[in-house]
């Protein structure tokens, strides 16, 4: 039976001495290495090394993966990237047997198939340094794919993770009250930009706690969705909120005419629904009532009239314009390599090579930037081979997302049934709005998602040969 190493009370005698010898080679290694290296280098070799020990335990390598999605970018490559790369590590290291036959399901085929597209794009492209640390972000997202589903596979497991997720954001959500209330205008707290879809996932998931939590605790649920509420409202950003409706309203139409299968009653839902609707309609009046903070403004952005001069300031606050610039120029880019692509995340590096805009306008708003939906930036970046094959991927996602949601629903399983349902809506709805999905945490958590679909997958199939 495959278990943890460290799974039980007391790890034994030979886990015991391997980490010591590991602490002890650590700290001799340091003591010599900084008599000839920065400490930069230094702290990097700690960290690779600390995470191999930490490797031996799985369920922390996980843990310390998930908690890295709500740190702040300190690297081109973030954190949660790199800690996630050694969960196949661990999985090699806890696990002595691998069936291969598990991951035949048709999401891990076609996602290994999209990234080969990806990485053949790469022959059309400039290669450095920073293209190749950004495909990092590919490589993680396919480890966490082929891990998940071997690492959990436990209903509470599934559960404890998606609470810690909304937990995080509750946290980050205070400061981004304090924040908003404090100094107005737009706030996204510590994460910066990288919230705003955190929170709208942490709110559906809140939600659906809220719904489905015993009496006792259900005010503990509202308070957090709430907080999360508020705290997605003063970020101003349109995306975020219309990717949230969009998938609370699947959420609530999946609920409203399957509720006997989903294991909720009609009128709770409709009750919700009201309740939802009116708290959210209080707080969007009240905070736009607020002279510190505009949200009207930021409504009526996309809408303003714009004058166009030589001078790129003559572009204002409006969003939409700015990314027309990329766009063009993102299009110029697929038409020069239409089949393959330009390489995959090389767009901001080498859009220089593709805008026909006045320069101004390419300095300040498309150098160094991505074409800003996820969409595109396949379709640019890998070509339209590439962009087919992203789109079978998520064809084989929404499959059996489909198989999952027919499954047999119960008490154990109707949370986390729901919670990955309006994930994969989310996630897929957003991406037409934002190319965040494709880089560090947001890719990170997208697959963690996709592989505790596998793992549902895998469980429904296991139950359909008892």
């Amino acid at each position: 039976m495959n278990k943890d190493i460290l799974s039980g009370l007391l790890p034994d005698r030979f886990n015991i001495s391997f980490s010591i010898l590991i602490v002890l080679l650590l700290l001799g290694i340091n003591l010599i290495a900084i008599q000839f290296l920065s400490f930069n280098i230094i702290y990097v070799l700690t960290a690779l090394a600390v995470l191999f020990l930490f490797s031996f335990n799985i369920k922390l390598i996980l843990l310390l993966t998930v908690l890295n999605i709500f740190v702040p970018y300190i690297l081109q490559i973030h954190s949660s990237v790199i800690v996630s790369l050694f969960l196949l590590l661990s999985v090699l290291l806890n696990y002595s047997e691998f069936e291969t036959k598990k991951y035949k399901n048709p999401i891990i085929l076609s996602l290994i198939i999209f990234v080969f597209a990806a990485v053949v794009s790469l022959v059309n492209s400039h290669i450095d340094l920073y293209v190749l640390l950004d495909f990092f972000n590919l490589i993680a997202f396919v480890l966490i794919v082929f891990t998940i589903p071997k690492i959990v596979s436990e209903e509470k497991e599934m559960q404890k993770l998606f609470l810690i997720f909304v937990l995080a954001v509750f946290f980050h959500s205070i400061i981004v009250i304090f924040n908003g209330l404090t100094f107005g205008g737009r706030t996204f707290g510590l994460l910066g930009v990288f919230f705003i879809d955190l929170a709208g996932l942490a709110f559906l998931y809140s939600i659906i706690f809220l719904l489905y939590a015993k009496r006792k605790i259900k005010y503990l649920y509202a308070i957090l969705s709430l907080t999360i509420l508020i705290g997605l409202i003063l970020t101003q950003t349109r995306n975020a909120w219309l990717s949230t409706v969009v998938g609370l309203a699947f959420l609530l139409v999946v609920l409203l005419f399957n509720s006997k299968k989903f294991l909720i009653n009609k009128r709770i839902i409709i009750f919700s629904s009201i309740i939802l609707f009116l708290t959210a309609t209080v707080f969007v009046s009240y905070i736009t009532s607020s002279a510190d903070i505009d949200v009207s403004r930021r409504l009526d952005t996309k809408t303003n009239d714009v004058k166009l001069s030589e001078n790129p300031a003559s572009v204002g606050e409006n969003s939409f314009v700015s990314r027309l610039f990329i766009w063009h120029t993102a299009v110029n880019a697929f038409m020069k390599e239409p089949v393959l692509g330009i390489g995959m995340y090389s767009f901001k590096k080498t859009s220089n090579k593709y805008y026909t805009i006045p320069k101004p306008f390419f300095k300040q708003y498309v150098e160094n930037k991505t074409p800003h939906v996820a969409y595109l930036e396949i379709l640019v970046e890998t070509g339209i081979v590439g962009f087919i094959l992203f789109l079978f991927f998520l064809f084989s996602v929404h499959r059996n997302l489909f198989q999952m949601m027919k499954s047999r629903i119960d008490e154990k399983n109707v949370i986390t049934t729901l919670v990955i349902f309006v994930s994969i809506i989310y996630i897929t709805f957003s991406m037409l709005m934002t190319e965040a999905w494709v880089y560090g945490q947001y890719l990170v958590w997208f697959g963690i998602i996709i592989g505790l679909l596998v793992s549902k997958i895998q469980q429904v199939e296991h139950n359909q040969t008892l």
